[in-house]
């Protein structure tokens, strides 16, 4: 709605809904927990053996966003194989 991302990666995204004390990846509908990545900013709501899925990222602080453009690089490694 604020336009800080374009229309077209959004189409391909999907909110996962969860409860409880963490985000686990087994509520991704369609996918195993193998499958797919997190990208958040805080470990306290990861699991400890999803870990491994996990891409953290700085937390937003309002201004200029650099971090996705990491996180971009972290997850084309990870499709290539290298991590």
């Amino acid at each position: 709605e604020r336009g800080h991302v374009p229309a077209a990666p959004l189409d391909r995204l999907e909110y996962s809904h969860w409860t409880g004390e963490h985000k686990d990846l087994a509520f991704v509908p369609g996918a195993t927990p193998d499958e797919v990545v997190f990208v958040d900013d805080d470990a306290g709501w990861i699991r400890p053996d999803q870990r491994d899925r996990w891409v953290p990222i700085a937390p937003w602080d309002g201004g200029a966003d650099v971090e996705l453009v990491r996180v971009r690089g972290v997850l084309e490694a990870r499709l290539a194989g290298g991590g």
